[in-house]
């Protein structure tokens, strides 16, 4: 009897409670529902931007082509370098980075000079040379004249992806090499 009376009771109270209380119409539910998709499509484009997607792209693939030639001058326990002249960049083995038989060309780079203007960037001219424990120099011409990164000269260059005006600050470590 009791749970009798009680659910007539909880049962009187629904009927007696307003039908705006009782949830949401599917009217309500289709407009908040498109409110949020819009809201989520506007921010969502606002917060991914592609210019610096592009940056990010850029920065690696100047930083894995210096470690590319670190790598290479430990391996072959030979000086190999990257020459930058704010129009072309390449890879060079030796002493001479201007020598055309020097070059080489980078993985995947088809040509041994990668051509900043078609990457759609620019660069500040660096040379930078890697010795056989890849310990990077400014200048390596010979033991007595080589001048490693940090003795007075430290190798910083800037890279800017054109149309963005993004830019990024590169700086090569003394010793490690390491690519900031």
């Amino acid at each position: 009897m009791r749970w009798r009376n009680s659910v007539q009771h909880n049962l009187g109270r629904r009927a007696l409670t307003p039908r705006g209380k009782q949830g949401f119409t599917i009217i309500e539910l289709v407009v908040i529902t498109l409110i949020v998709g819009i809201l989520a499509a506007v921010i969502g484009t606002k917060m991914f931007d592609m210019s610096s997607a592009e940056m990010a792209t850029r920065r690696m693939e100047v930083a894995s082509r210096i470690r590319h030639a670190q790598i290479r001058a430990m391996k072959q326990a030979s000086v190999w370098g990257v020459r930058c002249d704010a129009t072309d960049y390449w890879l060079f083995t030796g002493n001479d980075p201007d020598s055309a038989a020097d070059r080489r060309a980078f993985p995947g780079a088809g040509a041994d000079k990668v051509s900043l203007a078609s990457k759609g960037m620019a660069m500040d001219a660096f040379t930078v040379y890697f010795d056989r424990y890849g310990i990077p120099y400014t200048s390596y011409t010979s033991a007595a004249v080589n001048t490693k990164v940090g003795t007075g000269s430290a190798v910083g260059f800037t890279l800017t992806v054109s149309g963005s005006g993004d830019s990024h600050d590169f700086s090569i470590e003394p010793e490690t090499g390491f690519i900031q």
